[in-house]
């Protein structure tokens, strides 16, 4: 039986078949649920009724795509799961409502809260600037696994951003945004930088930084 997980991957989302690849060598044939399928059911459950800014796109596509591009470089479940649930303490709703410690209670995985943790803004009131600067300078102390989250995470929101510059009015997709076009694209180069500092060899690395530059040059920036 492919997993719940894979078979989203190919016959819902249509996610990219190298990541959805990475993800099926990885899969568990098994009836008891697997780490990837709990933090699928949980992640879709807290991202029901959300889609992406200004989008009709379901919420859990990024998500997915998270998962999946973490799966194509790593054989790593907690990670898999952690790029799951990226998003889930951030973007509940109502926000407090999940927490570190029930995703440690739900996955049986502190490592995979510690992850969590480490990509999530712990204060969303701060203004947009600040809270980007905080999060730039957490970078620097994150361990590897939590790194290649991170990336994974900014890899595929600069995709879908490239995308929608490309198929529509650039000006009109930043619009969506809290932040100006060049704030935006000037917060990815900085992230972009501070993630090469942190760890030269992270296996997403070149991805990323193929990404800042296809931004800079549709948002002509």
């Amino acid at each position: 039986m492919i997993s719940t997980l894979t078979y989203l991957f190919r016959q819902i989302f249509e996610i990219d078949e190298v990541q959805s690849k990475g993800l099926k060598r990885k899969a568990y044939m098994s009836e008891t649920p697997s780490l990837y399928d709990t933090s699928l059911h949980f992640a879709m459950q807290v991202h029901k009724h959300q889609t992406r800014k200004g989008k009709d796109t379901p919420y859990i596509v990024h998500c997915i795509d998270v998962a999946g591009l973490l799966a194509s470089v790593y054989d790593d479940e907690e990670l898999v799961a952690a790029g799951l649930l990226h998003d889930t303490v951030e973007d509940c709703v109502p926000y407090g409502s999940v927490t570190i410690p029930l995703l440690i209670a739900i996955t049986g995985s502190s490592r995979v809260g510690r992850m969590v943790g480490d990509v999530t803004e712990q204060n969303k009131s701060l203004p947009w600037k600040e809270r980007k600067r905080l999060a730039i300078e957490h970078i620097a102390v994150m361990e590897e696994d939590s790194v290649l989250l991170k990336t994974a995470d900014i890899v595929s929101n600069l995709s879908e951003l490239v995308r929608d510059c490309q198929e529509g009015n650039v000006e009109h997709v930043f619009t969506r945004f809290s932040a100006s076009k060049a704030l935006s694209v000037e917060s990815y180069q900085r992230r972009l930088d501070a993630l090469i500092l942190r760890w030269a060899a992270n296996p997403l690395l070149a991805q990323l930084g193929e990404k800042v530059e296809e931004l800079h040059r549709v948002a002509r920036v």
